[in-house]
């Protein structure tokens, strides 16, 4: 359950998440749920898109489901 606080942070706050295409963050957020850029240009034309309210709050779901705080300790529990 390693996953970079921001992340969780920007699906509790229903915001879009943009990340690098080689970002680990794809190891632990399904792809479909965030937004992955290669350079500036494919960024730049993502921001501009509609999809945006969409995926923030599908994001948003899946981390209150996925990373809540009982997930987790559920989940380090069981491998004791």
């Amino acid at each position: 359950h390693h996953v970079k606080v921001r992340v969780i942070e920007a699906g509790l706050a229903g915001c879009a998440l943009l990340e690098m295409k080689q970002a680990p963050t794809r190891k632990w957020i399904p792809k479909e749920l965030l937004f992955q850029y290669r350079n500036i240009k494919e960024a730049a034309e993502i921001i501009r898109s509609a999809e945006i309210e969409d995926k923030a709050s599908a994001l948003g779901t899946y981390v209150r489901e996925n990373y809540s705080p009982q997930r987790i300790y559920e989940s380090i529990l069981a491998q004791l």
